[in-house]
């Protein structure tokens, strides 16, 4: 038997993630094939650093990633920036992309050392041809993106891919059985099934952060708002639809990009005095997107709209809380007991309620009926309108003892008008629900009629 304190799903994430590292003999022999190509142009403004990012980017890969995909290591990639900008000839870092993204992991270091670059040199980006998320990502680090006619750009998202193998072990006839501290602590072994909560935690706690830093440098890198960014989804764009929606600055071929470069400096189409001249971003309001692009922003508003009905449905389904119910029915808790006790939505809740306030205004309304009638059946009978009759304590109106507690059925009334209930309903009420005062009041007015 072996005790293990390790989380195979974290090995997972970071083997997906690249976070896992290597041997020397693996690191110089995945150093040599990710290594990154730099290529000087000279020209009359100065030199231009083209460093070449044609592969995946990735924190520590294993032998296999670098061997069929020549992926570069984040290492490498740093060193190159850092190299062209520590170079006192060069004038400008040109990061000129092909390549579908990489690991999240490491990122930090690459966006530190772009960050750093630009303090001394231009640092522009050149997509040739292609810049799908984390690529995207370091662009929208630099102060401008040209791209080929040819290029796309795009993918701004984040994901975690994961496998439950645990069918494939059922069919095998093999059903593992962890004993773990926790149902959390096996997710990620073989044979043991992915369940929804450690899916969702994942989600919340990894891809929903590294999605939301990745929108915030996105719509900082390119002067658009996070919203706009986010409604771009994770779907690659043409260079011209990327160049109408703000995510890239100039469509152009890439030899003639670089040359114009070396030869009179960097472009600025849209000078920005925080820039210092050097070519900055531009955003684009909704209008401006609609008139360019009317049939993306039609898909883009009822996939919005869809997912809003969406997540409405969902809530409307959902039993109420506790804190709903008391924020809108917490002058009855006996009916917030009972809608928690059934389970009801707030949209069931709120008919219940009204259904039952219905039910119980028609109530009063028949027994305020009934004692209208009761009251005029009184005012026919002998001495009727004799309230100020003294009946010995307190008489017979003024809310005194009375006989047999009739001052305490005044009160009664009293209380209830003061709640803001008419005379003749608040009368209806303590008859209802005070019989004993009410029969003592009714005995009192048979005394004092018969008195008179």
């Amino acid at each position: 038997m072996i005790r293990l304190m390790m989380s195979r799903g974290a090995v997972g994430r970071m083997e997906r993630r690249g976070r896992l590292s290597m041997n020397q003999w693996d690191k110089e022999v995945r150093d040599a094939i990710g290594e990154v190509r730099r290529e000087d142009v000279i020209g009359t403004w100065g030199k231009v650093a083209r460093v070449r990012l044609d592969s995946a980017v990735m924190f520590e890969p294993d032998l296999w990633t670098t061997y069929v995909s020549g992926a570069h290591p984040t290492d490498r990639v740093v060193d190159a920036i850092k190299a062209a900008a520590g170079d006192p000839d060069v004038k400008a870092i040109v990061l000129e992309m092909n390549g579908p993204g990489g690991s999240v992991a490491g990122y930090d270091d690459i966006r530190n050392a772009i960050a750093q670059a630009k303090k001394t040199k231009v640092v522009q980006t050149l997509v040739h041809d292609g810049a799908f998320s984390l690529h995207y990502r370091m662009a929208a680090a630099t102060d401008y993106i040209a791209a080929t006619p040819t290029a796309m750009v795009g993918s701004i998202g984040t994901i975690v891919l994961m496998y439950d193998d645990s069918a494939l072990y059922s069919e095998a006839g093999v059903i593992p059985k962890p004993v773990a501290s926790d149902g959390f602590k096996a997710q990620g072994w073989g044979g043991v099934p992915l369940t929804d909560e450690y899916l969702e935690h994942v989600r919340a706690s990894i891809v929903e952060p590294d999605y939301a830093e990745f929108v915030g440098e996105v719509a900082a890198g390119r002067g658009l708002s996070e919203d706009v960014v986010r409604s771009y989804g994770s779907l690659e764009y043409t260079a011209q639809d990327a160049l109408s929606m703000g995510l890239i600055d100039e469509v152009v071929s890439a030899d003639a990009f670089v040359a114009a470069l070396a030869a009179s400096g960097p472009r600025s189409p849209r000078p920005d005095a925080n820039r210092a001249g050097k070519g900055v971003v531009m955003s684009m309001d909704l209008k401006a997107l609609k008139a360019a692009h009317p049939d993306l922003v039609k898909q883009i508003e009822e996939q919005a709209a869809a997912n809003v009905a969406a997540e409405m449905a969902q809530q409307a389904a959902k039993p109420a809380s506790f804190a709903e119910l008391k924020a809108e029915f917490g002058q009855d808790a006996q009916f917030v007991v009972k809608a928690l006790d059934g389970g009801l939505t707030l949209s069931a809740a709120r008919a219940e309620w009204n259904t039952q306030q219905k039910a119980a205004e028609a109530k009063l309304r028949e027994e305020l009926e009934a004692s209208k009638a009761e009251a005029a059946k009184l005012a026919k009978l002998p001495g009727a309108g004799l309230e100020g009759v003294n009946t010995g304590a307190g008489g017979l109106g003024n809310g005194g003892a009375g006989a047999n507690g009739g001052g305490d059925y005044e009160k009664l009334v009293a209380a209830k008008q003061a709640e803001g209930l008419t005379r003749i309903a608040a009368v209806a009420f303590v008859n209802k629900n005070h019989p004993k005062a009410w029969k003592a009041q009714a005995e009192k007015l048979r005394t004092a009629i018969a008195s008179n």
